[in-house]
């Protein structure tokens, strides 16, 4: 099985993972990880050295990205241009490394806009959260202002206004009652538990 888990900043998919990955006998491939990765490539940072110098740092030959984050949260088309270079290295990286996992094996694909990216998923998991909630989770988790978390949930539900969950799980409640939604999809997927 191969499992697609998607939803905006704040909902829950980082909490999903941690849980899935303890309890459950699957692979995960973590979008923002591999986003890490490529975003160290010497092709990545020329890219943001040419087209955004004031998020890169020269000394230490690294992207500030505190600032760039800065910049792709306050301008859609900065945002679209960034996307457009650096996603296709995303989807490139994450289907080799799902294609070197055996089609036995149960993966869990986890990224917030995992739905733009060309990865085959049998099926996507939608994580929906009230807004209020996302922002006072975003708030005490990263020590973000609430106009930041605000346009970040924002430019995120633009990207993804056109998409529908296969599978929606609403994590609006307790911790313990998403991790019960949680061993039902397990257990409706047939994945074994640890």
């Amino acid at each position: 099985m191969r499992l697609g888990l998607y939803g905006l900043i704040g909902s829950g998919k980082t909490t999903a993972l941690n849980y899935l990955s303890k309890n459950y006998d699957l692979e995960i491939l973590d979008l923002d990880e591999i986003s890490k990765e490529i975003m160290n490539e010497e092709v990545v940072l020329s890219f943001v050295m040419a087209n955004f110098p004031t998020s890169y740092n020269q000394e230490k030959n690294q992207i500030d990205r505190n600032q760039l984050r800065i910049i792709l949260f306050n301008s859609l088309v900065d945002n679209q241009k960034f996307a457009a270079f650096v996603w296709p290295l995303i989807e490139t990286k994450t289907k080799s490394l799902l294609n070197s996992i055996p089609i036995d094996k149960n993966v869990v694909v986890e990224g917030a806009l995992l739905p733009l990216f060309n990865i085959p998923v049998e099926y996507l998991v939608e994580i929906q959260t009230p807004k209020p909630i996302l922002i006072k989770r975003i708030m005490q988790r990263d020590q973000r202002e609430s106009d930041e978390t605000k346009k970040i949930a924002q430019i995120q539900e633009i990207w993804l206004q056109d998409f529908r969950g296969d599978i929606i799980l609403n994590n609006d409640d307790s911790l313990e009652s998403f991790y019960n939604k949680l061993d039902t999809l397990m257990m409706n997927f047939k994945v074994s538990k640890l």
